[in-house]
């Protein structure tokens, strides 16, 4: 590792340091999640929430219609912007879900994958290894279950579920599963180092949830797996739009809008376009 890397890697590290040792916002939401055990089978599906109450909405419906069995769905709320954390709010708040609002994040002055993944980190060292529920996983704000998906099904013979990332050469694979579609055994991690960091193992970039190719992956035997592929479809009404395809996962049962938080370009026409998609699948 060079010494520039290095310095990076400190001051990234120094930022989420800061991030844990920030008081938690103990609303009456988080004493009932913190005081509440898990049940035996319980699965929890945590939402990272950034700037766009518009899609977490469309999720919420979806989950509804689509998710087989009783789980616990949790929005840990990362947003940057305070108008639109009070609209998340009071959105969970209309639905029935319980919100979690997390401190500020200044990791996104580094960038919005290391935002990403301090998020992403703070809730399975806040919320996840508290509560310690039997089943547990994340997903993208802009994510949406489209097709019925048992997830207690998915993890009955496997430890791990979700989409499949996968980077090097032929000498040298790293592989690990993208942070916005990733599910868990809880006893299978519950004594691992969890780390969602973006990494570069050999100088080879894994994104967000990249960090647990060192606890996790690069421990595993990937073949036997069942893991979500990924196919990009165009639909007419994107014609025009800066990202002009949605990503269909493991065999179309997961659509993902993509660009939910409009980091890639400002723009309120395009929850107009996922609106009108989303009429296709509903």
């Amino acid at each position: 590792m060079t010494i520039k890397r290095m310095i990076f890697r400190l001051g990234v590290r120094g930022l989420e340091t800061l991030l844990m040792l920030m008081p938690v916002r103990k609303t009456a939401t988080w004493r009932r999640l913190m005081a509440t055990p898990a049940e035996d089978d319980e699965l929890d599906i945590v939402a990272i929430a950034f700037n766009n109450p518009f899609v977490l909405e469309q999720q919420m419906c979806f989950l509804e219609k689509n998710m087989v069995g009783p789980y616990k769905y949790i929005v840990v709320d990362n947003s940057s912007d305070k108008g639109q954390r009070e609209k998340i709010r009071l959105l969970c708040e209309r639905r029935g879900v319980d919100y979690v609002s997390m401190p500020s994040n200044r990791l996104g002055v580094v960038g919005w994958s290391y935002s990403h993944a301090g998020a992403l980190n703070w809730a399975w060292r806040k919320i996840i290894r508290r509560r310690r529920p039997a089943y547990f996983g994340f997903v993208d704000h802009d994510l949406y279950p489209v097709q019925k998906i048992d997830i207690r099904a998915e993890l009955s013979e496997q430890p791990v579920y979700g989409l499949l990332k996968e980077y090097g050469d032929e000498e040298k694979k790293y592989w690990y599963l993208w942070a916005g579609l990733c599910f868990y055994k809880y006893d299978f991690v519950k004594k691992m180092h969890l780390d969602f960091m973006p990494v570069a193992p050999n100088r080879t970039y894994l994104d967000t949830g990249g960090g647990n190719w060192y606890p996790m992956y690069s421990k595993m035997e990937r073949s036997g797996l069942h893991l979500a592929d990924l196919e990009y479809v165009e639909y007419p009404e994107m014609a025009g739009m800066l990202d002009d395809k949605m990503a269909l996962m493991d065999n179309g049962r997961w659509l993902h809008s993509t660009n939910g938080s409009n980091w890639k370009q400002k723009t309120e026409a395009r929850d107009a376009v996922v609106e009108a998609v989303m009429r296709r699948f509903f």
